[in-house]
């Protein structure tokens, strides 16, 4: 159950998240983040793609790019798409 952002206590050390194949440490950005620290967190370690196109601007999308980036083989970790998530990729397009 998601809390509200000023009551969420950081317990993760760092937060690296995943978006279009590359990772993104956002451990500093994560008390500026306006959705809070605690919807950083729960992407920690997975990919966030579809989750970040849907719910952010072309200014942040732009922001993103900007940041430090290195590639993810997210098979290698496990982490498959779903089905959903395929389809809003195509859709992206």
């Amino acid at each position: 159950m998601a809390t509200f952002p000023h009551n969420y206590v950081i317990t993760k050390d760092s937060c690296i998240i995943s978006i279009d194949g590359e990772s993104y440490d956002v451990t500093s950005w994560r008390n500026a983040h306006p959705g809070g620290a605690e919807t950083l967190d729960n992407f920690h370690l997975k990919d966030a793609t579809d989750s970040f196109f849907a719910l952010h601007s072309k200014e942040a999308i732009d922001k993103l790019k900007r940041l430090s980036k290195k590639t993810t083989d997210m098979k290698a970790l496990g982490i498959k798409p779903t089905d959903a998530a395929l389809a809003f990729r195509e859709f992206r397009k």
